[in-house]
């Protein structure tokens, strides 16, 4: 818990000497080519009192081998911990709980960078100024341009990962994901942590919803600015859509749990709304074009085609419209923009689909088993 009288000088970026300890915990898994740049950003803080523990969960990579040879160089500072089989992401996360010792808990993923060097002072301060608050989360919707493709761009955009909020803005959201953020570890502890049942996905939200049982909130601090590469699935289409059907298929226990709690307090949070709507929005369409093809193929009634074309058009519009300008922002180019945002849509369509194959299975998998 931490103290009252403990409190960090947020103007400079440097604890006190009464500073709270602060564990940063790093789950990586074949992360070689990204988790140097986590670690380098976590090394630049001006937060002293703060140690790093790498959960390594069976990488196939070098991964191992570039942590301990970054830990070389900081002797005391921080360790690794390797799995000899994978665990998955909760079991990898609470691993990383067991073996650290800080009241409060920095959770960076192996593909985030911390964007400036007091983002550990600024975060402890943002949690220290109201009681109510256990997380504090950031803007890590900044891509590396350079090293973004198509199907990390247009996905990132799709999925509202790459977002700008207003200049030095805050919201109470209603959920985060856990890749870039501030935690007590009490409030962790008291929700039973990361649930295990989910290893790759669906544990996020589980543990937001679950805080905010507990009257706790979530405190999202636009100006705590991360920038975040991509790995493994996340580059590449046919991983994307893997990853649509795998998160959706988890997302179907945390609605059976928590029911109408998902859509509490979105009035107030832009950004959660954003993304909420959405998701709502997918199993909706692509429902609403199956009841209408399957209506189509059987009378064969024209204006049920009319009608189910009008759905298509209109979803393709909708991603266009959505697309294009963040596309046009990043490319510097109408015409590669324009192409980019048609292509987009058409895989924002098959993204519905395959999102809502994923609900459905998870629905009927949860019901019948209460598992995922």
């Amino acid at each position: 818990m931490v103290a009252e009288t403990r409190r960090v000088d947020a103007s400079v970026g440097r604890a006190t000497a009464a500073a709270p300890h602060v564990s940063a915990v790093v789950p990586a898994f074949n992360g070689a080519a990204v988790i140097t740049h986590a670690l380098e950003s976590l090394a630049a803080q001006h937060f002293t009192d703060i140690e790093w523990v790498v959960i390594d969960d069976a990488s196939q990579d070098a991964t191992a081998e570039m942590v301990r040879e970054f830990l070389e160089d900081y002797p005391g500072k921080g360790k690794l911990v390797r799995h000899s089989e994978n665990w998955g992401l909760s079991r990898s996360l609470n691993h990383g709980l067991r073996e650290s010792a800080g009241e409060l808990v920095l959770i960076v993923h192996q593909d985030i960078v911390l964007g400036s060097a007091d983002w550990v002072a600024r975060a402890v301060a943002d949690l220290e100024r109201d009681p109510s608050v256990a997380v504090v989360t950031g803007n890590y919707g900044i891509p590396v341009i350079a090293e973004v493709d198509f199907a990390q761009r247009v996905f990132g955009v799709l999925r509202r990962q790459f977002h700008q909020g207003p200049a030095g803005g805050s919201e109470y959201a209603t959920f985060t994901e856990f890749k870039c953020d501030l935690i007590r570890r009490r409030s962790l502890e008291a929700v039973g942590g990361f649930p295990e049942r989910f290893r790759i996905a669906g544990e996020d939200l589980w543990v937001s919803y679950s805080l905010q049982e507990r009257g706790e909130r979530i405190f999202k601090d636009f100006s705590l600015r991360s920038v975040q590469r991509f790995t493994g699935d996340a580059t590449t289409v046919g991983g994307n859509l893997r990853k649509e059907f795998l998160f959706a298929k988890v997302l179907s226990g945390t609605l059976l749990r928590f029911r109408s709690r998902v859509a509490r307090g979105l009035a107030r949070t832009p950004y959660s709304r954003s993304r909420s709507w959405n998701r709502a929005s997918q199993p909706v369409v692509a429902l609403a074009g199956l009841v209408l093809l399957l209506a189509a193929l059987l009378t064969g009634v024209w204006w049920i085609w009319a009608a189910l074309g009008a759905v298509v058009v209109g979803r393709l519009g909708y991603y266009s419209v959505r697309l294009y300008p963040v596309l046009r922002s990043i490319l510097g180019h109408v015409g590669r923009a324009l192409a980019e945002s048609l292509a987009g849509s058409f895989l924002g369509l098959v993204s519905d689909v395959v999102y809502s194959a994923g609900l459905f299975t998870g629905l009927l998998r949860w019901r019948q088993r209460g598992t995922v």
